[in-house]
């Protein structure tokens, strides 16, 4: 596993995160909503297999992949990750990872929609794997003692629990306002 430190990029691909910024920018001044679609992105990807893409890995013959999974239906963004991705590849290839891309996106939203511009290590590397079995996520009507087991297995405490499952409020309040349901 790499060691995730802030400025992981500076000398390999110096125009990263800038690039993630200009690009989310761009498309958070034609679609405020995006700010909610990459942090349920980012909740969806982390919470299978860690930080590692592994939403992004289309599905084959042989495999359903986290993306198809019937809780993973309605996230969206992922042209977002696709242009910043290829952005990057223009000009630095096979440097900067998705996962990184996915997190410093999600920050960059944040801030645009008036939160903190938060300072987030880089480094992640992308999985290789994705399966549609693996997606555990607890649904809407799950009840609180059984989330919070769910939780506590990915090493969530309670509080952060309440703190995820307040901003999956906010993220279903604007796709309600969006006209697409979670």
């Amino acid at each position: 596993m790499a060691f995730l430190q802030v400025g992981f990029y500076e000398s390999t691909c110096p125009s990263a995160e800038s690039t993630v910024e200009s690009v989310v920018q761009k498309r958070f001044e034609q679609d405020k909503s995006i700010t909610a679609s990459l942090l349920r992105m980012q909740f969806h990807d982390c919470f299978v297999r860690g930080c590692d893409a592994s939403i992004l890995i289309d599905s084959t013959k042989n495999n359903t992949a986290e993306k198809d999974a019937s809780p993973n239906a309605s996230v969206r963004g992922y042209d977002l990750i696709d242009e910043v991705k290829k952005s990057l590849e223009a000009t630095r290839p096979s440097i900067v990872s998705c996962a990184d891309i996915i997190t410093l996106a999600t920050r960059d939203a944040v801030a645009l929609s008036g939160g903190a511009k938060y300072v987030v290590p880089t480094g992640r590397r992308d999985g290789l794997t994705s399966t549609s079995t693996e997606v555990d996520l607890p649904g809407p009507s799950t009840p609180v003692p059984i989330a919070s087991q769910i939780f506590a297995k990915k090493g969530i405490t309670t509080e952060e629990m309440v703190t995820l499952l307040g901003a999956h409020t906010v993220i279903h309040h604007f796709d309600v306002l969006r006209g697409s349901a979670l």
